[in-house]
């Protein structure tokens, strides 16, 4: 029942992917379709679905069945297709095998107008115009807003190639690259939800169109993988990350000996401590914040004397309770003879007290909740756990044929509640960094199954 909900939603999806919102521009002429881009546009991508269909191997029956469900809209699904971002729209090219068909599929929609040589429709604040070989859209735009996207729409349909987007520097970046599904953009083209956040944690006087940004995804076996690349555009772009470059360092997994169990969540890095404060430090936000905390306690200290792992966990999924295991490898625990002084001062004011409860183990109670923290050998920790976890002095040791990586980061998808654990039947989430241009996110489905045919799977 669930798999039919999800498959439900996985053909509305495409279908609005094909017709109306990512915006897909499919080859007939290429020439044709690129010099209907934008000339300012802010991301562009293309997707090759035969590629994408061979890349695939067992999949491509599911993939190939998904598409034929599709209704008949007049798209010429044989050729790639690439999507942009232009003034705060997204956009398409599509190449059409059919155009009558097309407009018989929008008519079922709602109405379909002809003005000045080309058919145009709307749906769903996406403004769409046609001719025989191609149908272009952007959106979402208010009513207001209509008219001016329609005149920016109409010049694209009829500008020269030399005029349009395919003479930027992203589309000639674009074309460099041979992956069935891929987008080459400006992180100012991410959408506010996204964007704002990391606007937020950039270091002083670097800017959101400073860095670009590269994504290819794959699919393999039992798995789909989304590969990040991050190009800095300024000087200051690149100093910050060859200033965080040398703030991390690769993960050794000496501290997984002592760490919870098939936790819901793990997060492990390399940091060097000093270099990864300066980095902090290069925020004013961030600055503020760790002002604001070390008015409570010594934690300019404990970041300077980590060097090594630190590992996070978080041992299952809950809406109401926030347990979690933070540890970190550390040069030496002086801060810890400190413990009674935070005492004084602002925390009193806000409500924190410490507290030890001996054998290096101390209590931090701070709003109704408390917290334990101690070293043991060059292991500090903090925790929050139902019962008390015991540590123990040895370090552990990674795998030898586990790759490199200075960031790890792991979702265990079984420990969802069932229903979100069967939607859409994955297993595992993964982000790892090896360098801190280059990140990538796995999603991979029940051991076994390929993860195309997992999901588009009507059973």
């Amino acid at each position: 029942m669930i798999k039919k909900f999800f498959w439900y939603i996985v053909s509305r999806v495409l279908a609005i992917i094909v017709v109306v919102v990512v915006g897909s521009f499919f080859f007939k002429s290429s020439v044709a379709l690129r010099s209907a881009l934008p000339a300012d546009v802010m991301m562009v991508g293309r997707v090759n679905l035969p590629d994408l269909m061979t890349e695939c191997e067992a999949d491509a029956d599911a993939l190939s069945t998904a598409l034929d469900k599709l209704p008949a809209t007049g798209i010429r699904y044989s050729q790639p297709f690439y999507f942009f971002a232009s003034r705060g729209y997204f956009g398409a090219v599509v190449a059409l095998e059919n155009a009558d068909e097309l407009e018989d599929f929008l008519k079922k929609q709602g109405e379909v107008t002809e003005q000045r040589g080309l058919k145009w429709a709307s749906k769903d604040g996406f403004l769409l115009t046609f001719d025989d070989d191609r149908l272009m859209l952007m959106g979402p735009a208010t009513d207001a807003e209509q008219d001016a996207l329609r005149n920016t729409l109409y010049a694209c349909m009829k500008q020269k190639e030399s005029e349009s987007g395919a003479q930027s520097d992203l589309f000639g970046q674009l074309e460099e690259r041979t992956e069935a599904a891929v987008a080459v953009l400006s992180l100012a083209a991410l959408p506010e939800i996204v964007s704002e956040p990391i606007k937020k944690y950039m270091p002083k006087g670097v800017r959101l169109d400073d860095i670009g940004l590269t994504a290819a995804l794959r699919f393999s076996g039992d798995r789909a993988t989304l590969s990040l690349q991050l190009q800095e555009k300024s000087e200051k772009a690149t100093a910050f990350c060859q200033q965080l470059q040398g703030a991390l360092k690769p993960i050794e997994g000496v501290l997984r000996s002592s760490s919870v169990q098939q936790p819901f969540v793990q997060v492990e890095m390399g940091v060097r401590g000093e270099r990864f404060l300066e980095c902090l430090r290069q925020n004013p936000e961030v600055r503020t914040q760790l002002l604001a905390a070390n008015m409570l306690f010594d934690l300019d200290m404990i970041v300077r004397s980590v060097d090594g792992d630190v590992l996070l966990t978080c041992p299952r999924f809950s809406l109401t309770d926030r347990d979690f295991l933070l540890q970190a490898r550390v040069t030496d625990t002086v801060f810890l003879e400190h413990v009674a002084s935070w005492n004084d001062g602002a925390t009193a004011e806000v409500g924190v007290r410490f507290q030890s409860l001996g054998n290096g183990l101390y209590r931090c109670s701070a709003k109704g909740a408390e917290y334990s923290f101690g070293a043991a050998g060059q292991r500090f920790f903090v925790y929050r756990l139902p019962k008390p976890f015991a540590f123990e002095d040895v370090l552990a040791r990674k795998a030898p044929d586990e790759p490199e990586a200075l960031v790890r980061a792991e979702v265990d998808m079984e420990g969802l509640p069932l229903a979100w654990e069967k939607l859409p039947n994955l297993r595992r989430v993964a982000l790892t960094c090896s360098d801190v241009r280059q990140w990538q996110l796995t999603l991979q489905t029940t051991e076994g199954d390929h993860f195309l045919k997992s999901i588009l799977s009507d059973e």
